[in-house]
């Protein structure tokens, strides 16, 4: 990339350059090798329903016009991140949606940006020894679980490996002896396109190259003017953001950001931004230093001042301010700027529908610290050889351990949210997460628990309430579970699921009036209410409620006109009020929908033998003679009772 030509010597530390972040690679492969068997969680089915429901409506054209939003929950989002929706497209067709290939690249992708690491840090701090210890600590950084084990975390590992290829061509322009700024410039237009396509958070990388020119990093011995030193790679720069800005707004449509809130339209940062600015930086540092404990999902609680919290933060500053003003200005200072910089849009202060805090967040920004850690390391090992190598093995042993014992957490929905309630017990989201995975493993007694923890901190919640009244379901009580179910339909009178439920606990409690009253709070009935429409029809029927019953059927039918089902209970019933008559068109729709459906058959054939059709009647026992001889051998009973003769 440059016009020089490399002699044998420098081939050959070259060469084992590259050997040596290939091993780094690899050494964050075999950490995160374990997540190969961990299913998909939390987000994940929803992110991928997107990306199978996205592209089957419109093919690629879809994913590359789609905002990034999970599942069907259709929260506008203002994320715009095709890239994503394309990596996982292709896995899925590749793997046919099994766990273990969307894992793999997960851990693929890290391993690359860990060996990207070492190369950057070989870059800046001109030590291999450090840049190998620096990169071993970004590969084995507990922080960084989140990130690999967490499908939906990938956004982060993808905007990381490209950010960081684009940085590396940065530096590679800044050489003397460079003599392709053009071509340097279009490779890394394309890298930060494919980062900010992956996550806007690339975007930052341009304030860091520039606050990394002003600290000297890689400049050499350059004294160009300021304009001529940075021209080629800010005009590269700013045509990658033009291009993903262009393809947002014109060809997705996606506006730039959420809808700014009154507070924020008048120009002033919102109060809560404000008030939980250093909170959220000072957890963000104290996570990049002292990770641990680690949690998957933090709130506004875990902001307040405790002493963990500030003397995490304050080791982190400490870190920093050390790397600062012990070594050099271009080493020193550019870890901070980095991880500053790339925290600045998860403070608070950009209105984005974020968690308040994610570790996920901080996988670009922990390179900076990991750039500090390695320059003071390198300090010592300089100094105190044998000193230097046990700490570092120490910490790397300590980090890694950490690493696999938090990938565990991640093994299963059950874990996961075990873990989450553990670390957050006044979380809704936690309990009501593991209540619904204590459910699926059968522990009703437990989920019951843990369902109504959720709702003591969330009562306002329909989903729960209504899941907490299928727990009560599986329990066999019926009567708690009605009255879960009932405040589910309060909270929320058009959840149709809850109203579903609540009909089929009713017609269990032989109660099928109500359950009818319920079902038609449903303007337009779906196929999901044909059993419980045509229990209560049984149940009204056998009471002696006709015109209910009556509702109940042709309720079922309108629900699923396309079944016989349906069709052959509205008729059954309409012939034992002797309307024959009504009964024998839809009988025959019936058999026309499936004609190998012997009920319908057998019920169309007693029909046709009520109205004096004896014949027909004997047709129908022709044809049930292949579908079902035990009907067909009634039916010929019927007959020949009628006079019938063949």
């Amino acid at each position: 990339m440059n016009g020089e030509t490399l002699t044998g010597p420098a081939r050959t530390r070259h060469g084992w350059t590259l050997l040596t972040a290939g091993a780094v690679a690899c050494f964050a492969l075999l950490l995160y090798l374990p997540t190969l068997r961990f299913p998909l969680l939390w987000d994940d089915p929803m992110l991928l329903e997107l990306t199978s429901s996205r592209l089957k409506s419109g093919g690629l054209p879809a994913l590359l016009s789609s905002e990034f939003i999970l599942g069907s929950r259709g929260i506008h989002t203002g994320y715009y991140r095709p890239f994503i929706l394309l990596s996982l497209a292709g896995e899925a067709w590749l793997g046919g949606g099994r766990p273990e290939l969307f894992h793999l690249v997960n851990a693929l992708i890290h391993a690359g940006v860990c060996g990207l690491t070492f190369l950057l840090l070989r870059r800046i701090l001109h030590d291999g020894a450090s840049a190998l210890f620096g990169s071993l600590l970004f590969a084995a950084h507990p922080v960084h679980v989140e990130a690999v084990a967490f499908i939906a975390g990938r956004t982060d590992l993808w905007a990381a490996l490209f950010v960081f290829l684009a940085t590396i061509v940065w530096m590679e322009g800044r050489r003397e002896g460079t003599v392709r700024p053009p071509r340097l410039a279009a490779a890394l237009s394309v890298c930060l396109v494919a980062g900010l396509l992956s996550k806007e958070v690339a975007a930052m990388a341009i304030p860091a190259w520039l606050a990394w020119d002003l600290a000297g990093v890689a400049r050499g011995g350059s004294v160009e003017p300021w304009w001529r030193r940075n021209r080629w790679w800010l005009s590269g720069g700013l045509l990658a953001l033009g291009v993903a800005v262009a393809l947002r707004l014109g060809l997705a449509g996606v506006p730039l950001g959420l809808p700014a809130s009154p507070v924020a339209a008048s120009g002033a940062v919102e109060p809560s931004a404000l008030a939980l600015f250093l909170p959220r930086l000072a957890l963000n540092l104290k996570l990049l230093v002292a990770p641990w404990p680690l949690s998957a999902y933090y709130t506004p609680a875990d902001l307040k001042f405790h002493p963990s919290l500030w003397l995490g933060a304050a080791a982190a500053c400490a870190l920093f301010l050390l790397a600062g003003i012990t070594g050099k200005r271009s080493e020193g200072w550019a870890g901070p700027c980095w991880t500053f910089l790339f925290l600045l849009p998860v403070l608070g202060i950009f209105n984005l529908n974020a968690s308040v805090v994610a570790e996920r967040f901080v996988y670009i920004s922990s390179f900076g610290a990991c750039l500090a850690a390695a320059a003071l390391w390198g300090r010592m090992h300089r100094r105190a050889r044998w000193a230097g190598l046990a700490t570092a093995g120490a910490l790397l042993a300590l980090f890694s351990v950490a690493t696999l014992v938090r990938s565990q957490d991640w093994s299963s929905g059950l874990s996961l949210f075990t873990a989450m309630a553990r670390d957050d017990p006044n979380v809704f989201v936690a309990h009501f997460n593991l209540g619904n995975e204590l459910t699926k493993a059968g522990r009703l007694e437990e989920a019951e628990a843990s369902l109504a923890r959720a709702l003591k901190i969330s009562p306002a919640r329909s989903d729960a309430w209504n899941n907490l009244g299928t727990v009560r379901v599986l329990r066999d009580r019926l009567k708690e579970a009605e009255a879960a179910y009932t405040e589910a339909v309060r909270l929320a009178p058009a959840f149709a699921l809850a109203i579903e439920n609540l009909a089929t606990t009713l017609v269990k409690l032989q109660r099928p009036a109500e359950a009818l009253a319920a079902l038609e709070k449903i303007r337009s009935p779906g196929a999901s209410e044909l059993p419980i429409l045509i229990e209560a029809g049984r149940g009204l029927s056998a009471g002696g409620q006709r015109d209910a019953a009556e509702r109940a059927f042709a309720r079922a039918v309108r629900a699923a006109p396309d079944q016989a089902k349906p069709l052959r209970y509205l008729a059954s019933f309409y012939m034992e009020q002797a309307r024959t008559p009504e009964a024998l068109p839809l009988l025959e729709r019936a058999v026309t929908l499936d004609s190998r459906d012997a009920p319908s058959r057998f019920t169309l054939g007693l029909a046709r033998l009520l109205s004096g059709d004896t014949a027909g009647a004997a047709r129908e026992r022709d044809a049930l003679r292949l579908l079902d001889p035990r009907l067909a051998t009634d039916l010929e009973a019927r007959l020949r009772s009628a006079g019938w003769r063949d």
